[in-house]
């Protein structure tokens, strides 16, 4: 089953409604994640009939208010920690929901977290399949598909 943006938008829609109860909308404007400001990345492994990861980015501002909704708590008091649990726990709520739409059987690994936008990550012999952006509460979120690519070659 091939997965597109419109898979990608229908996960996160459901999700940012559920968790978060905010909008989020489709985004082309590039220039939102290449722009100033702090970004965290969360990544999820997807091993198995199918082998790749999703990626997702969102700013630090964006995070931080998603934290302060997942813990219930004022944004001023959210804590790196919880930041990046909540980015975790977002990133695993949507890969699981991908997985759910690859070929099985198919295993998760647990989230991972960096500093950063998903631009300057580099995952070995992988390359993008998919790649969805949005823009919720002001502020950009993006998440790519990467399918592990048994013909990569790594960079010069």
């Amino acid at each position: 089953m091939e997965i597109g943006q419109h898979d990608i938008y229908d996960i996160v829609r459901t999700i940012w409604d559920a968790v978060l109860g905010w909008e989020i909308q489709p985004s082309v404007d590039a220039r939102l994640l290449n722009g100033s400001g702090s970004f965290r990345t969360g990544i999820i492994q997807i091993a198995g009939a199918w082998e790749g990861a999703v990626v997702c980015s969102g700013s630090e501002e964006l995070m931080r208010r998603a934290a302060a909704v997942v813990f219930q708590t004022p944004q001023d008091v959210v804590t790196i920690d919880m930041v990046q649990d909540a980015l975790m726990e977002l990133v695993n709520m949507i890969g699981g929901n991908v997985k759910a739409l690859l070929p099985g059987p198919s295993y998760l690994s647990l989230p991972e977290v960096v500093e950063g936008s998903n631009d300057s990550l580099y995952l070995p012999a992988s390359q993008p399949i998919v790649e969805a952006k949005f823009l919720s509460q002001g502020q950009p979120w993006t998440v790519r598909l990467l399918a592990r690519s048994t013909t990569a070659v790594l960079p010069a």
